[in-house]
């Protein structure tokens, strides 16, 4: 008997602050269709998460200068569930694709826990919706 094992995308992103969709960087928004409409968006030091009507857009600075970017789509209609964990410190979402790949998302203190409970919206009507 064989097994296949998966590599993680990502080893996962750590939230720190939301973003005003005036201040994200044109090159992201160069990626989104004509009718995506964005809903929240968080960013790290470097990386930046996108949660529009359709998908969960993230993307991964990588090398020294900032040079590498590394893109990541994943449509809510490709996650099979779901993990939610609010707590004092973190919030920290674990997403499972029908691919098997787990991502995981953490919003750290300094995010307001209204954006974290909004995303956990957009996340369950979506999941609930396909």
């Amino acid at each position: 008997m064989a097994y296949l094992k998966f590599r993680p995308l990502t080893p996962g992103f750590d939230f720190i602050s939301t973003l005003n969709t005036g201040d994200i960087p044109e090159e992201i928004t160069d990626l989104l269709l004509n009718d995506e409409k964005i809903y929240v968006a968080v960013k790290t030091i470097r990386d930046v998460g996108i949660f529009t009507n359709k998908r969960i857009l993230l993307v991964d600075v990588k090398g020294v200068f900032g040079k590498r970017k590394e893109y990541f789509s994943l449509p809510y209609n490709s996650i099979s569930t779901f993990n939610f964990l609010k707590g004092r410190i973190q919030t920290k979402i674990k997403i499972v694709a029908d691919s098997g790949h787990n991502i995981t998302l953490r919003f750290l203190k300094s995010i307001d826990s209204k954006v974290a409970n909004e995303v956990y919206m957009i996340l369950t009507n979506k999941v609930m919706d396909k």
